[in-house]
C-alpha cells in the first residue's frame, strides 16, 4: 500500500465524514450511539436500584456471626448445627421476619443470654480494655526491647573505647611480667 498523503480534496477512496471536504456520512450514527449508551446506563442504573434492597436485606447468618452458640460448643452461632444453635437461629429469623434490624435482634438477645453470648466483647466499658490491653502490651514491650538493645550497644562501645584507649604496650607487657612470673615458678 503506497504512502498516503493527507489531502485538501476528497478522495473517493477514502470516504470522509466532514461534509466540508466532501463527505457524504454525518453525525447521525455518533448521536444514536450516544443515545444507546445513555439508554443502557439509566437502565443498568434502575436495575440495580431496584434490586438493591434484595442485596441489602437481613439474613440471619449476617446476624448469627456476631455471636457464639450457647450450648458449650464455642462454636460460631453460624457455624453450630447442634438443637440451641438452631433455636436461636429460628427466633433470629423470626425477629427479621418481623422487620426487626440486626441493631434491635442484637440488643434481645444481649438482654436474653447475656455478654457471654457475643463473639467480640463490646467496645465500651470494662470490655474496653480487652481491646486495647494487647496494643498496650506491644508497645510496651516494644519500648522495653528498644531501651536493652540501646543498652547493650552503649556497653559494648564502651567497652571498645577502653580498649582502644588502654596502649598495646602495657597489655602485652601486663601479659609477659605474668608469664615470667610463671616461668620462674617452675625452675
Amino acid at each position: 500500500m503506497p504512502w498516503r498523503v493527507a489531502m485538501p480534496w476528497p478522495d473517493p477512496k477514502y470516504p470522509t465524514a466532514n461534509p466540508a471536504l466532501g463527505g457524504t456520512r454525518t453525525a447521525r450514527p455518533a448521536l444514536r450511539r450516544a443515545v444507546r449508551q445513555m439508554g443502557l446506563i439509566i437502565g443498568w442504573v434502575a436495575v440495580s436500584w431496584l434490586l438493591a434492597p434484595a442485596a441489602l436485606a437481613l439474613v440471619v447468618s449476617d446476624v448469627a456471626k456476631e455471636f457464639v452458640c450457647n450450648c458449650g460448643c464455642n462454636k460460631m452461632l453460624s457455624d453450630c448445627d447442634m438443637q440451641c444453635g438452631e433455636q436461636l437461629r429460628g427466633a433470629i429469623a423470626a425477629k427479621i421476619a418481623e422487620g426487626w434490624d440486626k441493631e434491635r435482634i442484637m440488643n434481645l438477645l444481649v438482654r436474653s443470654y447475656g455478654e457471654k453470648l457475643l463473639a467480640a466483647p463490646t467496645k465500651s466499658g470494662f470490655n474496653l480494655t480487652a481491646w486495647v490491653t494487647p496494643f498496650a502490651v506491644i508497645l510496651v514491650g516494644g519500648v522495653m526491647i528498644l531501651l536493652a538493645v540501646g543498652e547493650w550497644v552503649a556497653r559494648r562501645r564502651a567497652t571498645q573505647r577502653v580498649r582502644l584507649a588502654t596502649p598495646p604496650a602495657l597489655v602485652e607487657g601486663k601479659y609477659l611480667d605474668r608469664v615470667d612470673e610463671e616461668l620462674k615458678s617452675f625452675d
